[in-house]
């Protein structure tokens, strides 16, 4: 698996990085877990927010929560990923955990993934 590169800043755009990420995850979606895509598509989000891996990994928390919200799920009964030290290692398998989500948010609430994830947009947005 290729390793994300780190980059450097003091202070990141979560929501941004967030709404990047979500890119990333409905196109994981679309494929199989042994695709270099998520990898790839995580460094091209870092690169276009100069964030690092571990900004990334809180980004991808922010994103879980606005998905819980937006699919209408109980946030109370929705399993919590655990996060492993790397932070490259965390975050790619952080989207496929958020793959797994958003298809059920999706289910829940009754639309497809392009209208969850305009809810989650707004979601990130509200703050």
């Amino acid at each position: 698996m290729p390793r994300l590169e780190l980059a450097r800043q003091e202070e990141t755009d979560l929501v941004g990085l967030a709404a990047d990420a979500l890119g990333v995850v409905l196109v994981a979606a679309g494929l199989d877990g042994s695709t270099p895509a998520i990898p790839f598509g995580l460094t091209a989000a870092m690169a276009r927010r100069g964030a690092s891996a571990g900004a990334v990994v809180d980004a991808l928390l922010l994103l879980r929560d606005a998905v819980v919200a937006a699919g209408d799920l109980d946030p109370r009964t929705e399993p919590v990923p655990l996060v492993v030290a790397e932070a490259d290692v965390a975050a790619v398998t952080l989207v496929a955990y958020l793959r797994g989500l958003v298809e059920r948010a999706a289910a829940a609430s009754a639309t497809g993934a392009a209208a969850l994830a305009a809810r989650t947009l707004e979601h990130l947005a509200a703050g």
